[in-house]
C-alpha cells in the first residue's frame, strides 16, 4: 500500500510538471497570433472534411516562419503541415515531405521541452512512415520498419514522463505500435504485449478521465482475437473467441459488428462439423449500416458466403451498390473523384458475380451485375441529352450546371496531371502551358490561361488547382439544387 501511494504522488508530480510545459507551450504559440490562426482556420476545415481548403492555410501558416526559425509555432506549423500531408497515402512526394516536415518540427528546442507535443509529432512520424513503406522495395521497407518501431518506442518513452496526463495518448501509441508489430512487421507475441499495455492505459486513463472515444480496450482486445485466430493454435482460438466475446457484450454498435464478425470467423477456423451453422446466426446480426466502411461491408459478405448464405451475401452488396450509384451521380463533380467511387462498387459487382457464377450456377445474372456497373461513362454522357428544358429558368440553370461541371473537370484535370511532383516543376509545365495559351482562341484556354498564371504564383500551384475545384463543385451543388426545386423532371434523369 505504501508503494502504491508513492506510485500515485509520483505520476501525480509528474503530470502536474507536463501540464505546466503544456501552458508553456501554449503560451509561445500565442506570440505569434498570425501563424495561430491561420492553424486553427485550417484545423476546422480539415475536420469538416475540406482538405483542400485546409492546405493552402496550413502552408501559409509555415510560410511565416524561416528555415532558420525553432519556434513553438514554427514547429507546430510544420507538425500541422506534415499531418495534412500524411493523409494523401498514395502520394510518395506527399509522404516524403510530411516525413520531413516532422523531423523538422522535432528539432525545435520549444516542442522537445513540451513531451506530449513531442510524442504527438513521433508517433505521427512512425504513422507517416508505415505509409511510406506500403510504396518502396522490400529492401527499402526493412530500413523504415526499424525506424518505424524506434520512433513510437520515443514517443513511449517520453510518454511515460507525463503520468496521468499522458495516459491517453500512451494508450493510443501502444495499440498502433501493437498494429504495426502484428500487421506489417508479424510479430505476434510482441503485438500482443502491445495490446495488453494499451488495454491498461486506457483503463487508467478512464479512472482519470472518463471514457474515450478511441474504444482503445475494445480495439485492442478485437485485434488480439483477430491475431491469434490468424496463428491458429488451439489454445489460441480459444482464447480469441473469449476476447471476441467480451467485446460483443461491452462494446458499441460498430465494435459489437466487427467483434460477431471476427467471432464467426475464429468458429469457421474450427474444424467442429456444425461451424457454418454456428456462424451464419451471428453474421445475421449483424447490420450493414453499422459497418458502413466497404472494407467492412465485402468481408461480412465474404463470410456469408463461407457460411453458405450467397443470398444474403449478394443482398447485402447490391444494397452497397445502389448506394454508391447514388452517391457517385450526387456528391461527385469531376472524373478522379468519379473513378475513385467507382472502385470500391465494381469490386463488390465483381464478388456479385462469382458468387452468382460459381456458387448459384448463374451465368447469365453473373453477366448482367458486371455489365450493370461498367458503362457509366456513357450512361452520364447519354443522360445529358435526356433532358433538355424548354422553360426559361430552368434552361438558363440547366447551362450554367453544364458550363461549371465542364470547368471544373477541366481545373481537376490540371490537378490531378501534376500534383506528384514538386513545386518547382509544376510551374515548369505551367510556363509552357500559358505560352501555348497565349497564342489559342479556344474558350478552354480563355478559361484557364488567367488560372494558371495565378497558380504559378502560389507556393504549390496543383493546391491552387485543388482549391479552385472545390469552389466549383460547391457551384455545381447548388446548381443541382436550384435545379431540382424547379424542374422536377431533372432529378428522375
Amino acid at each position: 500500500m505504501l508503494w502504491s501511494k508513492r506510485k500515485v504522488l509520483a505520476e501525480a508530480q509528474k503530470s502536474s510538471q507536463a501540464f505546466r510545459d503544456e501552458e508553456a507551450y501554449d503560451r509561445a504559440l500565442e506570440a505569434h497570433p498570425e501563424s495561430l490562426n491561420l492553424r486553427l482556420r485550417a484545423q476546422r476545415l480539415s475536420a469538416m472534411g475540406r482538405r483542400k481548403e485546409a492546405l493552402p492555410l496550413f502552408r501559409q501558416a509555415l510560410a511565416l516562419h524561416s528555415e532558420e526559425d525553432h519556434s513553438a509555432a514554427a514547429a507546430a506549423a510544420r507538425h500541422d503541415l506534415a499531418h495534412e500531408l500524411s493523409e494523401e497515402t498514395e502520394s510518395f512526394f506527399a509522404l516524403a515531405t510530411a516525413r520531413q516536415l516532422y523531423s523538422r518540427a522535432l528539432e525545435s528546442p520549444s516542442r522537445q521541452r513540451a513531451p506530449l507535443r513531442s510524442a504527438e509529432t513521433e508517433s505521427s512520424l512512425a504513422v507517416c512512415l508505415r505509409r511510406m513503406a506500403r510504396l518502396v522495395s522490400q529492401e527499402k521497407r526493412a530500413l523504415l520498419f526499424d525506424e518505424i518501431e524506434r520512433r513510437y518506442r520515443s514517443a513511449l518513452w517520453r510518454l511515460e514522463g507525463c503520468g496521468q496526463l499522458g495516459l491517453q495518448q500512451l494508450s493510443q501509441v501502444h495499440l498502433n505500435l501493437a498494429n504495426f508489430l502484428g500487421a506489417e512487421h508479424g510479430d505476434v507475441e510482441r503485438a500482443l504485449r502491445e495490446y495488453d499495455r494499451a488495454a491498461e492505459c486506457a483503463r487508467h486513463a478512464q479512472a482519470f478521465f472518463g471514457p474515450s472515444r478511441h474504444a482503445v480496450p475494445l480495439r485492442a482486445r478485437l485485434s488480439s482475437a483477430s491475431l491469434l485466430r490468424m496463428r491458429g493454435r488451439k489454445q489460441d482460438l480459444q482464447q480469441a473467441e473469449r476476447l471476441a466475446k467480451e467485446v460483443i457484450h461491452e462494446g458499441d454498435a460498430l465494435n459489437q459488428a466487427l467483434a460477431r464478425m471476427e467471432l464467426a470467423e475464429i468458429i469457421l477456423a474450427g474444424d467442429t462439423p456444425d461451424r457454418k451453422t454456428r456462424a451464419r446466426p451471428l453474421l445475421e446480426q449483424v447490420r450493414w449500416n453499422h459497418v458502413d466502411a466497404f472494407e467492412h461491408q465485402r468481408h461480412l459478405a465474404v463470410l456469408l458466403r463461407r457460411c453458405d448464405a450467397p443470398h444474403a451475401a449478394i443482398e447485402l452488396l447490391s444494397t452497397f451498390i445502389e448506394k454508391a450509384i447514388q452517391h457517385r451521380a450526387l456528391a461527385t463533380i469531376s472524373d478522379s473523384e468519379a473513378d475513385a467511387a467507382s472502385i470500391n462498387m465494381q469490386d463488390a459487382a465483381e464478388l456479385v458475380a462469382r458468387i452468382l457464377a460459381q456458387d448459384l450456377q448463374d451465368a447469365l445474372r453473373a453477366f448482367l451485375a458486371l455489365e450493370n456497373t461498367s458503362g457509366f461513362r456513357f450512361a452520364e454522357n447519354l443522360s445529358s441529352h435526356m433532358r433538355r428544358p424548354q422553360e426559361p429558368l430552368p434552361k438558363a440553370l440547366y447551362h450554367e450546371l453544364s458550363k461549371h461541371m465542364g470547368q471544373t473537370y477541366l481545373l481537376d484535370s490540371y490537378a490531378q496531371s501534376m500534383k506528384h511532383q514538386t513545386p518547382d516543376v509544376q510551374r515548369e509545365i505551367l510556363d509552357a502551358l500559358i505560352s501555348q495559351m497565349k497564342q489559342a482562341e479556344n474558350k478552354d484556354s480563355l478559361f484557364m490561361l488567367p488560372r494558371c498564371i495565378e497558380a504559378r504564383e502560389a507556393p504549390v500551384p496543383s493546391e491552387f488547382f485543388d482549391a479552385q475545384v472545390e469552389q466549383g463543385a460547391r457551384q455545381v451543388r447548388r446548381l443541382r439544387n436550384a435545379l431540382a426545386q424547379v424542374d422536377a423532371a431533372y432529378v428522375e434523369v
